[in-house]
């Protein structure tokens, strides 16, 4: 009796799971004939077809099929659904993030707990759940530690094992996570040991494979160079004696490329190397390069041009979201690297001490801010109150900063202030919250040395702001407050010689 009623139950069950679309709607088997099904042209009725296959697992199954544990599933998922598609920022994406990355995850413990771990710390800023600060902190801790204990475990066992494409791989994760914890003196060891192995790769003492060459030089060399330049420029002076090192692995790595750029993509290139370029020349002493900087620079302003040039024959009407968005932050660094050039000064992180700028340099930093203003406009966080923002690149905190210390207009600079304020975001290092109070400090020092100009108070007359030294580095590495040192200089004037005072000044920020 029992088998009987079960093959009565199979047999009256006439739904097609994969059948065509009329098929499932009637609830009888489909025969699955393609194009048309042979049921329905045999019934006279029109096959409406077959749904189309998602190219990649849903959501709901993908966080199920993940390997690892319930929590590092649910992080991992977290990373790939949110975070790695993110990790662009305003540029083109290659798929490195969205594809490379993610199958690499997967099949590789040492980077999978990396990714666990970035996944654990982005949700915690994304949610801005303080409570469980210390908690996640702590797991993503031991992911981290997971991951290294992977990476050493070949190398000490079979030294043959040794893979430069996984260390590479597992360079660019670790990057990504301390800086996102704002911990950049270990971002900046991970970044220039991953710089390291392609330097030694190109002096020909690494051999790659075919696949592994093609990786390296197509993708990883131009992906290193974005970190590198976030991190080169980033504004903590306790990697000083490490940023002149990054931007020659930059110089060098990139070599005399000039590209002629056809896409978008190309063009992100070519700003990379321009920008690696620049800050090469300017990082070195002068007695190092001579009469050779201006030469040099006027040859990369030239290659500036022409990339302005290729960026305008767009048809802006015809440009993807995506292209529009990586054009306009072309052209703001393009405007930066030209206001630098203008003011014949490189030091970008300290303000400069004259209250007055030609009209030419306030058009620049008025075009720059209103790009920035544009930009931001059509891709804020849906959550301004959260930090859910976090990329790789370099984006607009860098041009927000040098208009606030660099710019004389008042109300520019309080504007881009602003700016920095309005939707909270992580671009690389840079942290738009911690440079907003920076920032908002330089402005008020400035209105304060006024105030004491006006009532002539001698003692710390004509007092300005010169120099910004961020230590951003906390003692205790699960903390989120961070100390900045500003360097004053006053200039006191009387009967006697002109005396030069300098004075110290710290401020505490949190993340």
């Amino acid at each position: 009796m029992s088998t009987t009623a079960t093959s009565r139950v199979r047999s009256g069950s006439g739904k097609s799971r994969s059948g065509c679309l009329t098929c499932k709607t009637r609830r009888i088997k489909c025969d699955e004939g393609k194009p048309s099904c042979l049921r329905c042209i045999n019934t006279g009725r029109t096959c409406d077809g077959y749904r189309v296959p998602e190219s990649k697992p849903s959501l709901r199954l993908l966080s199920s099929s993940l390997p690892g544990d319930t929590k590092e599933r649910r992080a991992l998922h977290f990373f790939i659904t949110c975070t790695a598609p993110g990790l662009t920022g305003y540029l083109p994406s290659s798929g490195f993030w969205e594809q490379t990355v993610i199958q690499a995850c997967i099949s590789e413990p040492a980077l999978r707990h990396t990714a666990v771990a970035i996944g654990s710390v982005h949700e915690l800023l994304c949610t801005n759940n303080q409570e469980n600060r210390h908690d996640v902190s702590l797991y993503s801790l031991q992911q981290y530690s997971k991951s290294i204990r992977h990476i050493n475990r070949p190398s000490l066992k079979n030294p043959e094992a040794y893979k430069p494409e996984l260390i590479l791989l597992s360079c660019v994760l670790y990057v990504c996570f301390d800086s996102l914890r704002d911990q950049h003196e270990i971002a900046h060891y991970h970044l220039r040991a991953g710089l390291n192995i392609i330097a030694q790769w190109k002096k020909g003492r690494i051999k790659l494979s075919a696949d592994t060459e093609h990786l390296v030089d197509h993708v990883l060399t131009p992906l290193f160079t974005q970190l590198g330049i976030q991190a080169g420029l980033f504004i903590s002076p306790t990697n000083v004696d490490n940023i002149v090192p990054i931007w020659t692995y930059l110089y060098e790595m990139n070599g005399t490329k000039h590209i002629n750029c056809t896409s978008m993509e190309e063009a992100t290139r070519e700003l990379d190397i321009i920008i690696s370029k620049v800050m090469y020349i300017f990082s070195r002493p002068p007695t190092v390069e001579g009469p050779d900087r201006a030469r040099q620079f006027s040859a990369l302003l030239q290659r500036c041009k022409a990339l302005e040039t290729f960026l305008n024959s767009y048809n802006i009407a015809t440009m993807s979201q995506k292209d529009l968005h990586a054009a306009t932050l072309i052209k703001i660094y393009l405007l930066m690297l030209v206001i630098l050039g203008r003011k014949r000064s490189f030091n970008y992180l300290a303000p400069v001490l004259d209250d007055i700028e030609p009209p030419e340099l306030n058009n620049d930093f008025q075009t720059m801010i209103n790009l920035i203003r544009s930009l931001i406009s059509t891709t804020n966080p849906a959550t301004p109150s959260s930090k859910s923002s976090f990329t790789s690149n370099i984006g607009v905190i860098v041009p927000l900063y040098i208009t606030v210390v660099h710019s004389r207009n008042v109300a520019l600079r309080y504007e881009a202030l602003d700016l920095l304020k309005l939707a909270p975001r992580k671009e690389g290092m840079w942290d738009s919250s911690q440079v907003a109070q920076v920032c908002a400090r330089v402005l008020a020092v400035e209105v304060e040395r006024r105030q004491m100009e006006a009532t002539e108070n001698l003692q710390r007359h004509n007092e300005k702001l010169i120099q910004v030294k961020a230590n951003l580095v906390s003692e205790n590495m699960l903390s989120n407050e961070y100390s900045v040192e500003l360097v004053f200089k006053s200039e006191n004037y009387g009967e006697d010689d002109e005396q030069v005072h300098m004075r110290s000044e710290w401020l505490t920020i949190s993340s």
